[in-house]
């Protein structure tokens, strides 16, 4: 092919023209083109071709300002979703401790007789129960999120786990004129392998959220089962007759932090976790969570799916298991036992200290790891005072726990330490049960669990 010779003249005015309009669009006219007139020269030809050029750069910048809204956009709701969750958040952690406080200043209140104090004690415990378990969603939904959430399969009984969330929402169903009834039909197999805690948490959240919701008429939660080999499919439906979804409120449902109503959070509370955390958690455990039915006024119907393995053996009871747990705890084990509590925070020392002496112990409090070294060195010095458990909490000013568990290795310490803490994660308690603590209890905790976690250290060869 031979090459184009192509005609130029440099005192074409056209050329002027050309340098002008490369100016401007270097100047950012993108949209600007420049005459072509068909003489089929060399000038009409570098037009023709800057033309070609701003076209496409003018495509490609329409992209990234499409792109560009997109985001901006994205953004402004990821902003308005994360306000909406803060005020939720804020609303929800408040409630409770608002009930907390001033059930305490009835508490302390003159001229009130027993049985309103017991009644007051009560709604605070329930109060803090509440925001715990708040807490607690916030923490499992990152950790899912990061992947570190674990799970822990063992004997399981369905029915009484079941059994359990209808006994404890039963209450507030009543208070609001609800029929709450669980329905076993083709029940489950008395023992399957599953992780009950989550199993619980699950159905608690479901069952939980249709009372919330409907103002009137029933909750049911149904159990049956689908045989296979090796394995069977576990399904609980929660079907409740309040206000339904329309379709496009259906498809938001188990976005984490969303709300589908912002008047919603207002009338009915909530923080927008529960669903999300659910089907997080169905999935962890083999199975799935689904919305399976719901119309506006016509109630709504979810199915827990999980696939699980039949076992023989028997699962233990979860009501049995806390009468254990408190006839441990008040066995009177720890009399004569002599335990060095370490934390920086009075109300802890308070009140752990309060559970150990109602059951026989003696208790040395110490608010920091220097003040608990020179406790265990006063006490070695005479076999009567000699210490014969350490709960030593690990965040505290100046010297932490770690380092006051090592000075203690250091000077000779082999009686059982405890790690008494408020870190939840997994990677602490590894960290600390590395570093040589004997147990890892973590705050908050109910006297029968402190006090049966303390006995069971005492019993552990080092």
């Amino acid at each position: 092919m031979s090459e184009q010779k192509w005609r130029f003249d440099e005192r074409d005015p056209r050329l002027k023209e050309l340098l002008l309009s490369l100016s401007r669009m270097a100047a950012g006219e993108i949209d600007l083109r420049v005459p072509v007139t068909g003489s089929r020269d060399a000038i009409d030809a570098i037009s023709y071709a800057i033309n070609v050029l701003a076209g496409e750069l003018a495509y490609q910048q329409s992209l990234r300002l499409a792109e560009s809204e997109k985001a901006r956009a994205t953004a402004e709701q990821t902003s308005r979703t994360k306000s909406q969750f803060l005020a939720n958040m804020s609303h929800e952690l408040r409630t409770p401790l608002s009930a907390i406080l001033g059930y305490a200043e009835l508490l302390v209140a003159p001229g009130i007789d027993q049985a309103e104090r017991e009644s007051h004690a009560t709604r605070i415990r329930d109060n803090g129960r509440l925001l715990l378990q708040l807490i607690d969603d916030i923490l499992d939904l990152s950790k899912v999120e990061a992947g570190r959430l674990r799970i822990r399969h063992a004997p399981v009984n369905v029915m009484s786990v079941a059994r359990e969330v209808i006994s404890d929402l039963s209450d507030r169903a009543l208070g609001k004129g609800l029929r709450l009834r669980l329905v076993e039909e083709n029940a489950p197999p008395p023992c399957v392998r599953t992780d009950q805690l989550r199993l619980r948490q699950i159905l608690t959240n479901l069952v939980g959220n249709a009372v919330k919701f409907t103002e009137k008429g029933r909750v049911e939660l149904k159990l049956s089962h689908l045989q296979g080999s090796p394995m069977i499919q576990l399904v609980a439906e929660v079907r409740d007759t309040g206000p339904g979804m329309d379709p496009d409120q259906a498809k938001r449902l188990f976005e984490p932090f969303v709300q589908l109503d912002p008047s919603t959070g207002r009338r009915f509370g909530g923080t927008g976790l529960g669903l999300a955390l659910s089907r997080h958690l169905a999935r962890l455990l083999g199975g799935e969570l689904e919305l399976v039915a719901t119309k506006p006024d016509q109630g709504s119907t979810f199915r827990l799916t999980l696939e699980v393995e039949p076992c023989d053996q028997a699962p233990p009871d979860p009501q049995e298991q806390a009468r254990q747990l408190h006839a441990v705890a008040h066995s009177g084990s720890l009399t004569g036992k002599r335990i060095l509590l370490v934390d920086d925070a009075p109300d802890n020392r308070m009140v752990y200290s309060a559970f150990l002496k109602r059951v026989g112990a003696e208790v040395v409090a110490a608010p920091g790891g220097a003040a608990a070294l020179a406790a265990w060195t006063t006490a070695q010095a005479n076999p009567a005072t000699a210490f014969d458990l350490i709960l030593l909490d690990l965040q505290m000013p100046g010297m932490d726990g770690f380092e006051c568990l090592k000075e203690l290795q250091e000077l000779g310490c082999n009686i059982p330490v405890l790690a008494l803490t408020a870190h939840a994660l997994r990677d602490h308690r590894q960290r600390g049960l590395e570093a040589g603590f004997r147990g890892y209890l973590t705050k908050p905790l109910g006297a029968d669990e402190f006090v049966a976690g303390v006995i069971e250290a005492l019993k552990t060869e080092p």
